[in-house]
């Protein structure tokens, strides 16, 4: 893999940050001033601060534990700050990229930025991404498997014409998780030549033949990936599966924090259960962010819950989980850069 300071840069400019700025905003607007009123905010007040509480400590735990589990992954290489870092230009990464698109080459530019051998960066990358989407896998799959349609949100509640394309964006979905991580596990534990020969072949055909070059640089990266992996005792595997099981159930039990605080009538299960499902859907949201998709979509999936409250909390709930990124990554990446690429030059490139 090859990857320099002016790709990244290219990716992170000020054009790419200005659409789902743009997006946002305008999504944002559009929820206040047709969709909220005074009266809604005002009702908000009476709000039980219990949950709210909660739901601080969700966000905490949340990031804390991503934290926590980049110096796992990576041994403790790289610093409690430097590690904060990471964390944050990759949350801010994936709010200026499209979500399906992911950032697995800018996180690992992040990583090699910190001193972190290449070969090594591109391992404990594809290692978060592939617990995080086994995450998915499993959580994902038991509300459709114990309760079937009933998980998914009934659009005619909120007069929303999108019939059973829920459904078919969260098949689909899964279907991609599902494939992306097989492929993956594959590569870095079963037989990751075996993974650079399929990838050769299958970019040996004529349509793809332009990306073939690519292609085996990418099989190169996972032999790599694995060599670094193999060594890896059970108590390393365990320790990252249990943060990471922290991580996404703090992250999904936010939004039963928000709820719970206006509805302490609901049932949290299905609410968690509901947010999985969400999350799955909005993956394959073409927008930076989700933005956009993640708001309307969470009207559907949480509407028949939160009511009268729906767009406050909306908006209260991508301010904490998408704007914080967005906004703070700005200012982060504006403070970064100096120290770990710019004064460099452009020189970040590696084979």
């Amino acid at each position: 893999m090859k990857i320099s300071a002016k790709e990244v840069l290219k990716t992170l400019s000020v054009k790419n940050i200005f659409l789902p700025l743009l997006i946002g905003i305008g999504v944002s607007v559009y929820l206040v001033y047709d969709k909220i009123s005074w009266s809604q905010i005002n009702e908000l007040k009476t709000a039980n601060l219990f949950w709210i509480w909660a739901s601080v400590i969700m966000l905490f735990l949340r990031n804390g534990g991503y934290i926590y589990r980049l110096r796992l992954i990576t041994e403790k290489e790289l610093s409690w700050k430097a590690s904060f870092n990471v964390v944050m230009l990759w949350e801010f990464t994936s709010a200026v990229t499209p979500t399906a698109v992911g950032g697995t080459a800018i996180a690992a530019f992040f990583l090699l930025s910190e001193k972190i051998p290449l070969a090594r960066a591109i391992a404990f990358v594809v290692v978060t991404a592939v617990f995080d989407n086994l995450f998915l896998i499993i959580v994902g799959i038991l509300p459709v498997f114990f309760r079937g349609k009933e998980m998914f949100p009934n659009p005619e509640l909120l007069n929303l014409k999108v019939g059973s394309s829920i459904e078919y964006f969260y098949g689909l979905s899964y279907f991609l998780i599902l494939f992306y991580t097989a492929f993956m596990v594959y590569g870095l534990f079963i037989r990751p030549r075996g993974l650079k020969w399929i990838i050769i072949k299958l970019f040996s055909i004529s349509l793809l033949k332009r990306w073939k070059v690519g292609a085996a640089d990418f099989g190169e990266d996972i032999i790599s990936a694995s060599q670094e992996l193999k060594h890896q005792k059970f108590g390393y595997w365990f320790s990252i599966f249990i943060t990471t099981f922290i991580v996404w159930t703090s992250r999904f039990f936010f939004v039963n924090c928000l709820t719970a605080a206006v509805n302490p009538d609901i049932n949290h299960l299905f609410v968690f259960a509901r947010h999985c499902l969400l999350w799955i859907v909005i993956l394959v949201a073409p927008t930076p962010g989700g933005s956009g998709i993640a708001e309307i979509s969470f009207n559907t999936f949480f509407g028949e819950f939160l009511n009268n409250h729906l767009t406050a909390i909306v908006i209260f709930w991508r301010i904490l989980t998408y704007w914080i990124y967005l906004l703070g990554g700005i200012i982060l990446l504006a403070l970064w850069l100096p120290k770990k690429v710019l004064k460099d030059g452009s020189k970040v490139t590696k084979q």
